[in-house]
């Protein structure tokens, strides 16, 4: 079973773009910015984000249940961001089981960092 994400992209210190056709971003050096997807963790599948460390780092992981004591429940899994490099990278987001080799779900975002 695939799970459909929702993709939100949080405003932490300046204009974060997203164009949802190609999926492409542009951020600035040093200013923060997040990725947030719905989640089903308790199913087993977890999203993990693939990047280019010498361009962004990652900051912070959390996840955030819709209905806190419920079981099977979902909820919003985000992960914080900051370039630190200027230039053209991508982060892949990848939704798998980590006992499983193929994943569920895979989305590709194009960072352009000034």
């Amino acid at each position: 079973m695939a799970y459909i994400p929702l993709f939100i992209i949080n405003l932490i210190i300046s204009m974060v773009t997203l164009d949802m056709r190609s999926l492409e971003l542009n951020v600035k050096v040093n200013e923060e910015f997040t990725l947030s997807m719905e989640s089903v963790p308790t199913t087993g599948y977890v999203w993990d984000a693939k990047f280019d460390g010498g361009m962004i780092r990652l900051k912070d992981k959390s996840f955030d249940a819709s209905q806190p004591l419920t079981i099977g429940g979902g909820g919003i899994e985000t992960f914080t961001f900051v370039p630190i490099a200027a230039g053209e990278t991508e982060i892949t987001m990848i939704l798998k089981r980590s006992w499983e080799r193929e994943a569920a779900e895979e989305q590709s975002y194009l960072i352009r960092i000034r």
